[in-house]
């Protein structure tokens, strides 16, 4: 395993996945500084905005093995942040399933078993990257949320479960949670399947010490807390 490369580590943590199919198998989450999208409700502002970005450290692939330590998780999420940005190949021969949690925008680079694209309309995917994706993940605003990335999908992986996710600040919206419900009912034309950030509910960041504390929504107060 190469030992040179390191990657700009915001936070290691312990946990369950909360999201999508694998939701609710025991984890290991890498998550990285960094982002040029910049999402007006990003839960994880504190890896890219200049008021809240936290300075993280820069580990090695062995590094971050180690920080794995006596964990059994079934499987390392690399998440972020964008950790698209980064070349996860060094990992390659690790004993854990990769997944990555990505925009989909950028090239992914490395050997995953897993690929959640959660398209942003600030940065859209790629179609390789839909094409290759296990699952999508759409934060869910409103009904256009969702009909933006419906020809997308429908023409290039029409089968792939699509999650409708209520972004973060609309979670108790009966207007919002009505569209999913909707669209979910009536899913002709995809895969729809209701989702909702499940760690959330549970505060899973209490549970180990590594993680970074929460910060507003976006990094504007005004939208409140991201947990």
């Amino acid at each position: 395993m190469e030992i040179s490369r390191t990657f700009p580590v915001n936070e290691l943590f312990f946990s369950f996945q909360g999201e999508g199919c694998h939701m609710g198998k025991s984890a290991f989450f890498v998550r990285t500084n960094g982002c040029p999208v910049g999402c007006l409700w990003c839960d994880s502002a504190q890896t890219w905005h200049r008021d809240y970005k936290t300075r993280g450290r820069h580990l090695s692939a062995v590094q971050i093995l180690h920080e794995v330590g006596d964990a059994s998780p079934e499987f390392l999420v690399m998440t972020g942040g964008e950790p698209a940005l980064h070349d996860w190949s060094t990992f390659n021969q690790t004993i854990y399933p990769l997944h990555i949690e990505t925009c989909g925008a950028f090239e992914i680079k490395g050997s995953f078993s897993w690929v959640t694209v959660s398209p942003k309309t600030e940065k859209p995917p790629t179609i390789e990257n839909i094409k290759r994706a296990d699952e999508i993940k759409i934060v869910v605003e409103n009904e256009s949320s969702i009909l933006r990335w419906e020809n997308l999908i429908q023409e290039h992986n029409p089968q792939v479960p699509v999650w409708l996710t209520p972004e973060w600040g609309c979670r108790n919206d009966p207007d919002t949670l009505g569209v999913i419900v909707d669209f979910v009912k009536n899913a002709f034309a995809l895969n729809y399947r209701a989702g909702f950030q499940l760690h959330k509910l549970y505060k899973v960041d209490a549970y180990d010490d590594r993680t970074v504390p929460p910060v507003p929504l976006g990094g504007n107060p005004l939208r409140g807390a991201s947990i």
